[in-house]
């Protein structure tokens, strides 16, 4: 029993020390050689040669001429089948949660199909105000907040296929419907990390969205805050955005992504 017990007990160890090497393969540091990654993990060179070989023939890491290791297409396989099973309502449902509580606000989720922005999940709190459900439902993106989030990723040539291929109809007196207007205020989003929309959707509303990004970096979902234009407008609704910036670097953290490190999040 004694010798069964140590035998799995170095199994494990051996499958943690190769796990420990894949976990070394980020985007900031993506290749890797045999001598950096044992005076990263304090690791013999025999030992990381055996781990690394082993990993090289399952495909999880690729070698090239110069001696230097990069995650392999076994790696790619599993985290796409990881990317195709994710429930990102229920990985942003607990934060979105905390978040409605901590400020009393509506909070809304969605992600964009086509160019629409579909409503995934909402959050009521406010005890003043009772906004009909919205779940489920479909708006033009380029009319609200969160829409604008989700379309601030996209490339000109996304944009002139996706959104001026539609008229820009008006949902309010103050809905942007230039093109080259919003174009602007996208490339503003895209580097700012949130959008308002100042009584474009719904007169008397305004909200402020933010980014949820999957493992890559990409804009996979957006969340925004709703409130009566009366109780919060565009300026005061500023005294949120610490809160929701941290709140969308929580949510895209549990996706995997990880933030660059030339850029440092608001506070």
């Amino acid at each position: 029993m004694e010798n069964a017990n140590s035998s799995s007990s170095q199994h494990i160890a051996v499958v943690v020390k190769a796990l420990n090497i894949i976990k070394c393969f980020t985007f900031q540091e993506p290749v890797h050689t045999l001598n950096s990654l044992c005076q990263k993990l304090d690791m013999p060179k025999s030992t990381a040669y055996r781990l690394l070989a082993t990993l090289q023939s399952e495909h999880f890491l690729e070698k090239d001429q110069d001696g230097n290791y990069r995650l392999g297409l076994s790696i790619l396989k599993s985290a796409s089948a990881v990317l195709q099973s994710i429930d990102y309502r229920a990985i942003a449902r607990p934060h979105l949660l905390k978040l409605a509580s901590d400020l009393d606000e509506t909070i809304y989720l969605s992600a964009l199909n086509g160019s629409n922005v579909i409503y995934l999940d909402e959050i009521q709190r406010y005890k003043y105000t009772t906004f009909g459900s919205k779940l489920g439902n479909t708006v033009a993106a380029y009319t609200s907040a969160m829409g604008r989030v989700l379309l601030s990723q996209m490339t000109y040539q996304e944009f002139e296929e996706t959104i001026m291929r539609q008229p820009l109809t008006p949902r309010t007196p103050k809905t942007v419907t230039d093109p080259s207007i919003l174009w602007n205020i996208l490339r503003e989003v895209s580097v700012q990390g949130y959008a308002f929309d100042d009584e474009e959707f719904e007169m008397g509303i305004c909200c402020i969205a933010a980014p949820i990004r999957d493992l890559s970096g990409s804009v996979v979902a957006a969340f925004g805050i709703s409130a009566p234009s009366v109780r919060l407008n565009k300026d005061t609704l500023l005294k949120y955005l610490p809160s929701i910036l941290d709140t969308s670097y929580a949510i895209s953290s549990d996706l995997g992504y990880q933030q660059p490190l030339r850029q440092e999040r608001r506070k």
